[in-house]
């Protein structure tokens, strides 16, 4: 998953990728969006918005 070992797989691929990275799969809170956004992605994808509207919001809200 994204967040395990405090993101470190997210954070090797933007060491090593040369390219705009974006960053998917189970960001569920409003605190993991701002991890991983400080990390230094290019975008966030919340794929729960789509599938699961209801709790995403409460989330988010």
């Amino acid at each position: 998953m994204l967040y395990e070992d405090n993101f470190q797989f997210l954070k090797d691929v933007l060491s090593n990728v040369h390219a705009k990275v974006i960053a998917e799969g189970n960001v569920i809170t409003p605190e993991m969006l701002q991890i991983v956004d400080r990390l230094g992605v290019h975008c966030t994808v919340v794929g729960s918005a789509i599938t699961r509207p209801k709790e995403i919001t409460q989330r988010f809200c």
